[in-house]
């Protein structure tokens, strides 16, 4: 199954896996991540997303100098997928899908809908 993690999973999913809290209220997310690393699922990080986590984190001083590390040492631990977005589909998304007028809703359908695609109907010649 694919999770596109929206701001609040993410901080939720960046706690609980970089920051190590472990609490019952992080047990799905736990659970997720556990299970990424055996590519039973495929966990999405929109790096758009991740700015404006990372930004917040800067200006409450919080922000940990291996945080960026580890995240980007991510994908080597399970299914994880940093997914650079860049103005193109950002301006494609605008102009072609719009979902909702909440811009973070439209990134995280357009990714969903995107990555769970099944190409297997399509013809090939």
């Amino acid at each position: 199954m694919i999770h596109c993690l929206n701001k609040e999973d993410l901080d939720k999913f960046f706690k609980c896996v970089i920051g190590k809290v472990s609490d019952k209220e992080y047990e799905e997310t736990l659970s997720i991540y556990e299970a990424s690393k055996y590519y039973e699922e495929k966990i999405i990080i929109i790096n758009y997303l991740m700015t404006q986590i990372i930004q917040r984190e800067i200006k409450k001083g919080s922000l940990d100098k291996e945080f960026l590390k580890e995240v980007y040492d991510l994908p080597i631990l399970g299914n994880i997928v940093l997914d650079e977005i860049n103005a193109e589909f950002i301006e494609f998304m605008f102009n072609h899908t719009r979902f909702s007028m909440d811009m973070n809703l439209n990134i995280l359908y357009l990714k969903e809908k995107h990555e769970s695609y099944d190409y297997t109907s399509q013809i090939r010649y």
